[in-house]
């Protein structure tokens, strides 16, 4: 926020959740928790390795599993919430590109398993990549492009946003 606005920057911002552990968020895990009829403490955090160590998780887990999943969704939603008003309000929304990516999705028992390191389902390589362009900028935006790309191919994009080429040894496309 306090940045020169005469220079340019790429700020990158890293939320690490939804991740393991699953962790209670309030006002954020109580309403996923009473849709799937199941209870939680806010000192909950259920961790990967444990609920793996589980043959067969009973259905109350499973729920609560998901629930505590869902809360970190809505959780993280609400911060990048937090960041766009930051932006709207000092009219840096005109001069953004953001760009909205999860690295992989987490398999909540679909297949049998929970986590995302053992297997290649739709849940897991799947992820959505929203790119919003700066407010007010005349580029013709495709809303309904569904062709699937690499993360690999991301700092393509940013570099050729700022003007400048990629170096030749990195693979990718923007």
């Amino acid at each position: 926020a306090s940045s020169d606005p005469r220079r340019p920057r790429f700020v990158y911002l890293h939320l690490l959740s939804p991740h393991d552990p699953y962790c209670f968020h309030e006002g954020y895990t109580e309403r996923h928790l009473e849709e799937l009829g199941v209870t939680a403490s806010p000192e909950t955090c259920l961790r990967q390795p444990d609920l793996q160590k589980q043959a067969n998780p009973s259905d109350t887990t499973k729920r609560l599993v998901s629930a505590l999943y869902r809360g970190e969704v809505e959780q993280v939603d609400g911060r990048v919430g937090e960041l766009l008003t930051i932006l709207e309000g000092q009219r840096r929304d005109r001069e953004v590109w953001l760009f909205l990516i999860s690295d992989h999705g987490e398999e909540l028992w679909e297949h049998g398993a929970v986590g995302h390191a053992r297997t290649l389902f739709e849940e897991v390589i799947h992820v959505p990549l929203l790119v919003q362009p700066p407010r007010g900028a005349d580029i013709p935006v495709d809303r309904g492009i569904t062709t699937p790309v690499s993360t690999i191919d991301l700092s393509h994009s940013w570099l050729e946003l700022a003007g400048l080429a990629p170096p030749p040894s990195v693979s990718g496309r923007s």
